[in-house]
């Protein structure tokens, strides 16, 4: 029997750099067997962008590391909101596999790192429909 608190797929790290007028940023996940899953991306450095590409990163880690072939998941809105006492990350996506497509919305408390907090939403939102928990 599956330990309920046991995943298919871990997340890692998440790390943002910023270069001049933008950002790039990379999120690894881990999978039971030790496969390592990465996706990377690029955006405007503003606050609001910070988070949109911790997710976009996180989508495209999340694309690879399920193990439905041609899974996708589209960022389509991501925001921070003051709720309970905690600064905590929304996201809204869009994922698509086996011919079905889903709306999703995920949520991850912030612990002092945007980036992580935008990459943990999105794999809160996508964990089930893309086979990653």
């Amino acid at each position: 029997m599956r330990d309920a608190n046991a995943r298919k797929v871990r997340f890692v790290k998440a790390k943002l750099e910023q270069a001049g007028d933008h950002y790039h940023a990379d999120v690894e996940l881990t999978g039971e067997d030790g496969a390592r899953f990465t996706g990377g991306a690029d955006g405007p450095a503003t606050d609001q962008d910070l988070l949109r590409t911790g997710a976009l990163a996180a989508a495209a880690a999340a694309e690879r590391a399920s193990s439905i072939a041609g899974a996708r998941v589209e960022v389509q809105e991501i925001a921070v909101v003051r709720e309970f006492g905690a600064d905590i990350v929304l996201v809204s996506v869009r994922a698509a596999a086996r011919n079905e497509t889903w709306q999703l919305y995920g949520v991850s408390r912030v612990r002092g790192d945007l980036a992580a907090a935008a990459a943990l939403a999105v794999l809160n939102a996508t964990n089930r429909v893309l086979d990653l928990a």
